[in-house]
């Protein structure tokens, strides 16, 4: 068996451009039911075309009872600070997350520093009580195994 057959992808911010004119301090957010599930990994995606240029300011994870972005309590020890990593490069950054004793939903939450570039957040549940044995308990348009 491949464990990570026992996943769920679920997309938390699509894939979004900041540019100069978007204001520092936006807020652009995701959520994620994580009703179920042990384990969350949030894996956030900055793309910086510039040198120099960070367009994302903090990436915080906060834990909430409701589904509403705005309504949840960050979990401090998960927050990063991206403007101390103004690079060229993609960027990747993850924030793992152990789910027991957790509220149900967890929000990520990215602020626009005003500069240019990209951003996307997916999630991976992992350890479920809901067996992801096909493409849509996956979270996934198509699945192929081999």
């Amino acid at each position: 068996m491949i464990h990570s057959q026992e996943e769920k992808v679920v997309v938390m911010i699509v894939p979004q451009v900041t540019t100069a004119t978007t204001a520092g301090g936006d807020e652009i957010t995701g959520v994620v039911d994580c009703k179920g599930w042990d384990y969350l990994k949030v894996i956030s995606i900055n793309d910086t075309p510039s040198a120099g240029e960070y367009p994302i300011g903090d990436l915080t994870l906060g834990e909430g009872t409701a589904s509403t972005a705005g309504s949840f309590t960050t979990i401090a020890a998960l927050t990063i600070n991206n403007t101390a990593t103004a690079e060229t490069s993609l960027l990747n950054f993850q924030q793992l997350v152990d789910l027991r004793g957790r509220k149900r939903y967890m929000g990520v939450s990215a602020l626009a520093s005003g500069q240019t570039g990209t951003i996307a957040a997916i999630g991976i549940l992992s350890r479920g009580d809901i067996h992801a044995n096909s493409a849509a308990t996956a979270g996934a348009a198509q699945r192929k195994l081999a």
